[in-house]
């Protein structure tokens, strides 16, 4: 049985999220378009972790990278975009390494987590 964690994006470095993107491409294509075009490189991956920092810090997005506890690598990203605080009503966007799917791991408990 394979255990795992949650990190925020302050916990993760740029070039583990880049190892996570280049390992599920093929399996992301189609889910996460803005990812991949910004995680192209390791170069763009920097960038792109710190434009999600900053969106973090205005309170527009929340990110959430899931690791395994024995392995330490990442194997999964959680995206929470498109809050509208108003009519409480957000997006949850998310994948699990190809390696992990199955597993029972996006099986989420919500709760009221986000700030006000």
């Amino acid at each position: 049985m394979n255990s795992w964690e949650i990190n925020t994006i302050d916990a993760i470095l740029p070039e583990e999220f880049f190892a996570l993107v280049e390992r599920n491409r093929r399996h992301i294509v189609n889910t996460f378009p803005v990812t991949l075009s910004g995680c192209g490189t390791p170069e763009r991956t920097i960038a792109f972790l710190i434009q999600a920092a900053e969106n973090q810090e205005k309170g527009d997005n929340y990110y959430f990278y899931l690791r395994d506890t024995q392995s330490k690598k990442l194997i999964g990203y959680i995206c929470v975009k498109n809050i509208n605080r108003y009519i409480h009503k957000c997006e949850l966007g998310y994948f699990i390494d190809k390696d992990y799917q199955g597993q029972g791991i996006t099986l989420i408990k919500c709760t009221s987590a986000l700030p006000p």
